[in-house]
Formats: structure tokens, C-alpha cells, sequence
């Protein structure tokens, strides 16, 4: 990022998110979001700032392409999956008693 903020020529790379179970892929003018649980959508944020207009359908490939990149990532970096946080928390609180807060 330096670079880009040195006004400098910055390398093509993706960059990742995710947070409780959302994940998002940034590379060149394409981003994936995706809000759990729903499908991955695709923008073209160079022509689409404001992400208005979902090119999922019509881009299939490069969804496809970009999501196996997030779950490479994903799997590389340790991301736990939502749906596992989810049943850890509910076990832990299966045992619960209200009356102990």
C-alpha cells in the first residue's frame, strides 16, 4: 500500500477479507463479496463504485476463478468456518444455566 500512497506503480494482488462468516476478494477491477450464507457476488468496481450492479450471473467464470483464490487463501491462513463458530458457541452454551449469567 505504500506504494500506492507514494503515488507509485502498485503489483496487481489480491487482497482478502473476512469477518463472521462474510468474505471478500479484491484483484485488478474485480471483487467478490459474499455475506453469509448467500452466493458470492461479482463487481466490477472500477465502472461500479457504489457496487449496485451484480455481474455474478453473467461472469461465472471469474466468480468461480476468484472464489477458489478466497478459499485457497482462506484455507492457508486459518479461516474457521462460520458454520463452525456457530456450533462451537452453541455448545458452549447448551450447558448453560440462564440463572448463572
Amino acid at each position: 500500500m505504500l506504494n500506492a500512497l507514494r503515488g507509485q506503480v502498485v503489483d496487481d494482488v489480491p487482497l482478502f477479507w473476512e469477518h463472521v462468516g462474510n468474505g471478500a476478494l479484491r484483484l485488478g477491477n474485480w471483487k467478490i463479496v459474499r455475506e453469509y450464507p448467500a452466493a458470492w457476488e461479482l463487481y466490477d468496481i472500477l465502472s461500479d463504485r457504489a457496487e449496485s450492479c451484480d455481474l455474478a450471473a453473467e461472469n461465472s467464470w471469474i466468480v468461480e476463478e476468484l472464489a477458489q483464490m478466497w478459499e485457497k487463501w482462506s484455507s492457508r491462513v486459518g479461516v474457521i468456518r462460520w458454520e463452525q463458530v456457530l456450533a462451537i458457541y452453541s455448545s458452549r452454551s447448551a450447558g448453560m444455566d440462564p440463572a448463572d449469567g
